[in-house]
């Protein structure tokens, strides 16, 4: 039989050397698979930072589209640690004091990610500041139904609300009066308008709003009355940011339109006079004991940042305060 030099002229391809370039082929090809993977990697990389560029120059003004990701392993700046410090030291203050009973903050500077978080897995009364979640699902649903948003619904009145809150009259929904349902969860927003959210609520399941939360890795349900932390809560926001969940488009609407809130006693309080503020504000009350929650993203000329904060106490005025002045104490990085 005829011996194929394959190796060099003057070698023979025994069994044993047979094995040799068996194994010798098998670790070049995992080499080069690894090699690949590498390669892949730093090039999703690249690509990722130019789409970001291309995103920043382009017509958003509330978002900015990279994949929603936590980056909770980065390390904290010096500037960050002192930060948190005054904000602690704060909180006990006011808790040892009896202002406020309890205190939950989550910060994330959105330009490169560190966080820092005080007593942020603490879960407080969702309230009003479900309704956000809520219009969330509703534009998810209306991607794959169009015109779900322009349906027209004519305002009744319902007997058995035991709507209580007080608004001007010219925010207040008109009998028999149309409206969209992209209006009404506008209402729904600004206004925090249980009426409106009533109406907004005809058009989604609570099978489909319990799948919003599931696929968003929130565990907050209707089988804990929807409490939630400040870190889960700010997980909205970051998605908006992000435009992780809905389209882009959507996702700067309903950025745009938590811009448009009126409520100014919480977060707003002490910001510089034209800074804009996309946030959701909520609260509870039930025999002397309540909770006030505002949380939002802060824009401002260097990149945003998020703030979330919820307290828990008897005065709705004292928890006003301690929100407002969390939020004068925010100094993030440049």
């Amino acid at each position: 039989m005829k011996e194929i030099n394959i190796i060099g002229q003057n070698e023979k391809v025994t069994p044993t050397l047979r094995r040799k370039v068996l194994l010798l082929s098998g670790s070049m090809i995992l080499f080069g698979m690894i090699i690949g993977l590498m390669f892949g990697f730093w090039l999703d990389e690249d690509v990722v930072d130019i789409l970001s560029e291309r995103r920043l120059k382009g017509s958003y003004q509330f978002i900015n589209p990279l994949l929603e990701c936590d980056s909770s392993l980065g390390e904290k700046n010096i500037k960050l640690r002192n930060m948190e410090y005054l904000i602690k030291t704060y909180i006990d203050q006011v808790v040892r004091s009896g202002k406020v009973d309890t205190v939950a903050v989550y910060f994330r500077d959105l330009n490169n990610g560190p966080w820092m978080g005080i007593n942020e897995d603490d879960e407080f009364a969702g309230a009003s500041l479900l309704k956000l979640p809520l219009a969330m699902a509703v534009y998810k649903k209306s991607e794959s139904n169009i015109g779900l948003l322009g349906t027209m619904v004519a305002y009744k009145e319902d007997k058995n609300s035991n709507n209580t809150q007080t608004f001007d009259l010219d925010m207040k929904l008109k009998l028999g009066k149309k409206y969209t349902l992209e209006e009404l969860i506008e209402r729904m927003l600004v206004n925090s308008d249980n009426e409106a959210k009533l109406l907004v609520e005809k058009f989604i399941t609570g099978a489909e709003v319990a799948n919003f939360f599931e696929e968003l890795g929130i565990h907050s349900s209707v089988d804990n009355n929807y409490d939630i932390s400040v870190r889960e809560y700010g997980a909205f926001f970051r998605i908006l940011y992000n435009s992780s969940y809905l389209s882009r488009e959507n996702s700067e609407k309903i950025l745009r339109i938590l811009s448009k809130v009126s409520y100014s006693s919480g977060l707003k309080k002490w910001l510089p006079e034209g800074t804009v503020l996309s946030h959701k504000f909520g609260e509870k009350l039930i025999d002397g004991s309540g909770q006030l929650h505002d949380c939002g993203m802060v824009y401002r000329e260097r990149p945003p940042y998020l703030i979330c904060v919820m307290t828990r106490g008897s005065k709705v005025k004292e928890m006003e305060k301690v929100i407002a002045e969390i939020s004068k104490k925010v100094k993030p990085s440049d």
